[in-house]
């Protein structure tokens, strides 16, 4: 396969630990030979151990524990049904080590109807070195080093494994990456997607924590991103300029960040509106610009060329171009029309 080629091939990635099933299974912490404290598997998953303690890993090993103690998370289980169905390659990473009834612990899914003889189990506690969050890494750039996949998407109810797991983008940039975030209710939300440069991730998560407390959180994508940054720039500037429009945008991203994608026609309704408050303050700009003669940078004539844009054709074909392109050749086009219909 040539470099830059991928396939239409999506790789999805289920946690099982509070993911697809809650168990009452718990990790021991020794110290000195003593068992200090007892973990469930959430607890497990963010703690650090401290000096001189360690991890007995032996009941998380008891297939006939997880077998009759788990109770199935139905969204997640039906989730897992719909992919494999889909023919997507499906895996589970958990944390565990090797069961010790490897038949047992598959008869678990099997109870549920599903067919698991189709999704392979990989198991980070069989890893040495490293966390846990480090060691799944490791497991899923295993697989994505081995076949190329148009999407990687990752269920799981911890975001540090999330967190790596988008980090994943930048060895894979042709890969689009999708982290999904499961709540304790076995509700999954959108938590990230695709993976920034840090430097530009840093600069809109300041950016938004800044405005109100939002976080970038569920809504990077390569689309979402430019729109979260022409949205900072406008809710900054309509805070000076029109306080009231201002509050209506952050409110209106808000809504966007927070609608579920499969609640598609609510989600596109709230974009359009957030990316017509950006462009009717985008041509109030213009407008003021080319009334007062104040033009910043280079010429315009030389921008308009510069950025690709032309302004020959009519006002409202002018118009649509504008929408139609983004960054400085969309704002050309603005100029060309509102030049135009100024002569006119």
């Amino acid at each position: 396969m040539k470099a830059g080629e991928i396939t239409g091939k999506i790789l999805v990635i289920f946690d099982i630990d509070d993911t697809l099933v809650h168990t009452q299974t718990e990790v021991h912490v020794v110290k000195d030979g003593i068992t200090v404290r007892s973990l469930n598997s959430h607890e497990f998953t963010h703690y650090k151990l401290q000096p001189g303690e360690s991890f007995d890993f032996e009941n998380f090993k008891n297939a006939r524990e997880f077998f009759d103690k788990h109770k199935p998370i139905i969204p997640m289980m039906d989730q897992l049904k719909r992919d494999i169905a889909r023919g997507n390659k499906v895996v589970m990473v958990t944390a565990r080590e090797d069961f010790d009834d490897k038949e047992l612990f598959l008869d678990t899914f099997r109870k549920y109807n599903v067919d698991i003889d189709k999704v392979h189990v990989y198991r980070a506690g069989n890893l040495k070195g490293g966390s846990t969050e480090e060691r799944k890494k490791k497991i899923i750039k295993m697989l994505l080093d081995k076949e190329p996949y148009s999407k990687a998407i990752m269920y799981d109810d911890a975001k540090p494994n999330l967190d790596l797991f988008v980090s994943l983008k930048r060895d894979h940039p042709d890969t689009m990456f999708y982290a999904w975030h499961v709540s304790p209710e076995g509700q999954a939300s959108e938590y990230m997607r695709e993976g920034l440069e840090e430097s530009l991730g840093q600069k809109l998560i300041i950016g938004f924590a800044t405005v109100g407390g939002l976080l970038l959180g569920g809504w990077i994508g390569t689309e979402d991103n430019r729109l979260a940054k022409e949205w900072l720039k406008t809710y900054n500037a309509l805070k000076e300029k029109d306080p009231t429009k201002a509050e209506e945008l952050k409110q209106l991203v808000n809504q966007y960040k927070h609608t579920n994608w499969k609640q598609s026609m609510i989600r596109n309704m709230t974009k359009h509106k957030i990316e017509r408050i950006i462009n009717d303050f985008k041509n109030q700009e213009l407008n003021e610009n080319f009334a007062d003669g104040k033009v910043k940078g280079k010429s315009r004539p030389g921008r308009v060329k510069k950025s690709g844009a032309s302004c020959k054709g009519s006002v409202t074909s002018l118009r649509k171009k504008a929408k139609k392109y983004s960054g400085e050749k969309g704002k050309m086009y603005h100029w060309c029309a509102n030049m135009k219909g100024g002569k006119k």
